[in-house]
């Protein structure tokens, strides 16, 4: 019996490895570092302003966009071409984030209980 488990354990722990691996090497490959930003447009949190502010952000991260792609210049150490693709990303973020803010302004009371589920 010893010898049936062995045969069975081995190939297993070969596929346990295996997707080890796979999952290690997709990860790693799948999303580039995340650029932070300490100053200028891309340093405000937009997910903590309310809809209106949102609404004003978004045109000062198109204005900036704007700016950029006429040839200014960007934060120091960044190029502009990726700063412009982060202000890319950031309007596409916004414009996101206030879609699903107006989907759960139109729901009415009951929709958004039933979304969240039995609160006890």
């Amino acid at each position: 019996m010893p010898d049936g488990r062995k045969k069975i354990c081995v190939p297993m722990r070969r596929a346990l490895l295996a997707l080890a691996v796979l999952v290690t090497i997709l990860a790693g490959g799948c999303a580039p570092s995340q650029r932070v930003y300490a100053e200028g447009v891309l340093a405000a949190d937009y997910r903590l302003m309310a809809r209106a502010e949102l609404i004003r952000y978004l045109d000062r991260v198109e204005q900036e966009l704007a700016r950029v792609l006429a040839g200014g210049s960007g934060p120091e150490g960044v190029s502009g071409e990726v700063y412009a693709a982060d202000l890319r990303q950031r309007m596409r973020d916004v414009q996101s984030e206030i879609g699903l803010r107006n989907i759960w302004e139109r729901k009415s009371y009951w929709e958004r209980r039933e979304m969240w589920g039995p609160t006890r």
